[in-house]
């Protein structure tokens, strides 16, 4: 759910043709440079898969939910 409503929201603002490199773990791994958010947040959502946390279904249903939640945050008048 959360990587669903992370996507959604960063989606809102930087648009969806965004490049990502993720560097967690700068200095013993590699650098992760990521093409698209989409390919982001399903990575995210498929780790959680791969490690035994969620079902396939789960991780579908949570992503979906994320998007929703995201779309409503979004709606939200908040001010910087």
């Amino acid at each position: 759910m959360a990587a669903g409503a992370f996507g959604g929201i960063i989606e809102a603002e930087f648009g969806k043709d965004i490049t990502l490199l993720d560097n967690t773990f700068d200095g013993v791994l590699p650098n992760r440079p990521y093409t698209s958010l989409e390919k982001y947040v399903n990575e995210i959502v498929a780790s959680r898969e791969y490690g035994g946390v969620n079902y396939p279904l789960s991780g579908t249903a949570g992503l979906k939910a994320g998007k929703k939640i995201a779309a409503n945050v979004v709606k939200l008048k908040i001010k910087k």
